[in-house]
């Protein structure tokens, strides 16, 4: 029976079907998501959630990851001029929203003390030489 319904709701180009059954809430549903949430309770939960300000998502980050606030990380970005510490350039990748993006914080993944303010371009690149001394001196003497 259940699969007649979702054969006759799809070839009448319906993307759900309406089984008549409430969900715990009493909304009548087009379908579940979950065994507690249909879909209008995830709309009103949703519409009452406020979304969280930038500045404090992004304080909450900073202090997870690294250990400091934003407050910290604008007076690291102001001392090295709004530039990278390693190649004294402006951070040039674009953010998703058309911006560009901030600049990354650079740490030991040892101790987990912050070192400085990077550009994308450096900081992936010491990324993938792991952080090593010794393959940055040969890379540095294989190029020159």
């Amino acid at each position: 029976m259940e699969i007649l319904k979702r054969r006759e709701a799809k070839a009448k180009g319906l993307k759900f079907y309406f089984n008549g059954k409430p969900c715990p809430h009493g909304h009548l549903s087009k379908r579940y998501t979950s065994d507690t949430n249909c879909v209008r309770c995830r709309q009103i939960m949703y519409e009452k959630s406020s979304p969280v300000p930038y500045n404090k998502r992004r304080n909450s980050i900073l202090k997870t990851k690294f250990g400091i606030s934003l407050d910290e990380y604008d007076d690291m970005l102001k001392k090295q001029n709004y530039r990278c510490m390693v190649c004294n350039q402006v951070e040039t990748r674009r953010a998703n929203k058309g911006g560009t993006r901030s600049l990354a914080v650079d740490h030991c993944h040892i101790t987990g003390k912050v070192r400085g303010l990077l550009c994308g371009s450096c900081n992936v690149a010491l990324g993938l030489l792991n952080e090593d001394r010794d393959r940055i001196y040969k890379l540095l003497e294989y190029i020159s």
